[in-house]
């Protein structure tokens, strides 16, 4: 049941009412746009009331980015504000989780990591005075290793690797490098990982002939890429202790370090009544393997403590070593003895026929994959009638995708459709970001370019 003060302000779908269950483990598919943050901040509220014992300091709720987690705080802090009609009971529960929001745990997994090391500074192997790499410090560093490490292989003593590197295109060589330091030390996924599959035949499209055939037949191309990645590797370590610095990876690995340690594992398993994980489609096998022990030593995803969110059809972040066959596991496991599964398939945010677009889109997509069959959204949002999608087929040139696209804003601007306020451009790389923008603005089109923001922000 939900809390009294908040069941007629903000009523629950059947899903939402469902994730509130706590004699399991509940594991929540949730499509985009389905009240993700809403269903968190209720269950964090839910378990609070139904637990007077309980502090916010028990819950532990893991989310993707910081300003997920800002946002997940900030309204847990706006529904904890005092109201006229408001009853002892719930004015007491109220003062009672607003006083103690300062030390909810209520972060990414690198910050949560972070406050580990803190609390335990000698135990966690880092220098207290340690920097944090951001995502393009980290980039920085990675592509100066590179740069050393094939310099210096250039000079080694094996001439067959010598002509290897030399004969390699440069650009796709350092950037299958850079896609394999992202996953490093899952390297081995070397032909699977999709990105670094296509980067790998590109490589193989600048071969000599007689070379190509060899790499082929013996796989010495990907044995003497996995020998390079490892020598950029040490580089990037000497580059990360030269300037006192680490990174999120570093993090995690210390964090494993710590609950290695029965007392402290101990500690925080029993500190830790509830653990949420939200984005959990872009969480990797480490962090799950630290969020298991602090769940429990024995079925820890049998654990009524565990909340997982996710939706596999969101997952975007392999790159960076995401693996979301993990949150398909989850909900793919267990029945409904030992878990219980929620689908949260209702759209509060997009309109109508946006809906309608991606379903029939997905279904197409995804037929073809019991294991990923789509499930269809169903919209909330009331029809406009007006025409949301429109599909523009450019080739891959960039120079004609830049005056597709340009064009397409001076009709929409001509035609008084809208304004220039109305219209975003999301892109796959900042490169692409960054040629369009310096294009639409050698035009004439005002523009303003939003990157440099760190990946977990």
């Amino acid at each position: 049941m939900s809390l009294p003060f908040l069941r007629d302000a903000y009523p629950l779908t059947t899903a939402q009412q469902a994730a509130l269950q706590t004699d399991k483990p509940v594991f929540v598919e949730a499509c985009a746009g389905s009240g993700k943050t809403t269903t968190l901040v209720q269950r964090y509220l839910h378990l609070l009331w139904e637990n007077p014992e309980l502090n916010p300091d028990q819950i532990l709720a893991i989310t993707y980015t910081k300003k997920a987690a800002a946002e997940m705080k900030h309204r847990i802090q706006h529904l904890c504000q005092a109201h006229p009609k408001d009853g002892h009971a719930v004015l007491a529960f109220k003062h009672r989780v607003e006083s103690q929001l300062h030390v909810a745990q209520i972060t990414t997994i690198h910050g949560f990591c972070k406050h580990l090391c803190t609390e335990f500074p000698f135990e966690s192997g880092l220098l207290p005075n340690m920097g944090l790499l951001d995502n393009d410090e980290q980039e920085h560093l990675f592509l100066n290793s590179i740069d050393t490490s094939l310099d210096t292989l250039k000079k080694t003593l094996d001439p067959g690797l010598v002509r290897l590197v030399s004969d390699l295109n440069e650009v796709p060589l350092r950037r299958i490098l850079l896609q394999s330091l992202h996953q490093y030390p899952n390297i081995e996924l070397l032909q699977t990982t999709p990105s670094i599959k296509n980067t790998y035949q590109q490589l193989l499209e600048g071969l000599d002939p007689d070379l190509l055939e060899l790499c082929q037949e013996s796989h010495i191309l990907e044995k003497q890429l996995l020998r390079i990645t490892h020598l950029c590797w040490e580089q990037y370590q000497i580059l990360k202790q030269n300037a006192c610095v680490c990174d999120f990876n570093d993090l995690i690995q210390a964090a494993h370090r710590l609950v290695a340690d029965d007392e402290i594992r101990q500690d925080l398993q029993d500190q830790y009544r509830y653990i949420f994980v939200d984005e959990s489609q872009d969480t990797n096998a480490l962090q799950w393997q630290l969020i298991d022990t602090l769940l429990s030593d024995q079925n820890p995803r049998e654990s009524d403590k565990l909340f997982v969110v996710g939706d596999r059809f969101q997952s975007i972040y392999s790159f960076q070593g995401s693996q979301p066959e993990i949150f398909q596991n989850l909900i793919q496991s267990g029945t409904a003895d030992t878990r219980h599964l929620v689908s949260a398939h209702d759209n509060f945010r997009s309109d109508p026929q946006i809906i309608h677009f991606v379903n029939g889109l997905f279904k197409r997509l995804f037929d073809h994959d019991k294991a990923l069959s789509f499930p269809p959204i169903k919209a909330y949002k009331d029809d406009t009638s007006k025409p949301a999608i429109e599909l523009g087929l450019a080739t891959e040139h960039p120079e004609y995708q830049v005056n597709f696209i340009a064009s397409w804003i001076k009709d929409y601007i001509q035609n008084k459709r809208g304004t220039y306020d109305d219209i975003c451009i999301l892109s796959r790389t900042k490169f692409n970001l960054q040629t369009l923008y310096t294009a639409l603005t050698e035009i004439g089109i005002p523009c303003r370019q939003h990157s440099g923001t760190g990946l977990y922000e």
